[in-house]
């Protein structure tokens, strides 16, 4: 495993933690450093089937640099067109990157999904009106166009490759 340049062959049983991601085993690799972190599930037979990265930094990074916690204006900037999102409501589908219009971003990242943070953690929460804060929470789509995701700008929480 290669992070920034460092390369780890020999993981102390510390440094990995099992558990459970969508009803799969997984590993989470850390090397003592949250920014590090990776989860990978495993099939029956023991073999990788997805990557995953969450929180909001992290070393490892995907095209253009997008990393946790790109925000949404970035990667409708890379992208080159506006990047649809799903509402942050009760759904499995909250807050995921749904559609990239056509844009560059989506040939680089088929088969990548991104989960964008909470919009309570987005640095623009406050600047929403009460109306765009319960419209936000709607079994909807936006755009990164939409008004109310120009204003909250939220960022990239989770990245899942191979699901």
């Amino acid at each position: 495993v290669a992070v920034e340049g460092q390369y780890y062959h020999n993981l102390k049983p510390d440094e990995l933690g099992e558990g459970e991601t969508g009803g799969q085993k997984s590993i989470s690799v850390y090397f003592m450093d949250p920014g590090k972190r990776i989860t990978m599930t495993l099939d029956a037979q023991g073999k990788v089937t997805s990557l995953a990265l969450h929180g909001d930094r992290s070393a490892w990074s995907l095209a253009h640099g997008l990393s946790l916690g790109t925000s949404l204006s970035r990667l409708a900037a890379w992208n080159g067109r506006p990047v649809r999102i799903h509402a942050f409501d009760s759904s499995e589908r909250r807050g995921r990157v749904v559609d990239w219009g056509r844009g560059a971003l989506g040939q680089e990242l088929a088969g990548v999904r991104l989960t964008l943070a909470s919009p309570f953690r987005a640095p623009g929460y406050g600047r929403l009106n009460g109306t765009q804060k319960l419209e936000v929470e709607k079994d909807r789509d936006f755009s990164s166009s939409d008004p109310e995701m120009l204003h909250l700008d939220p960022w990239v929480e989770t990245i899942e490759i191979g699901r």
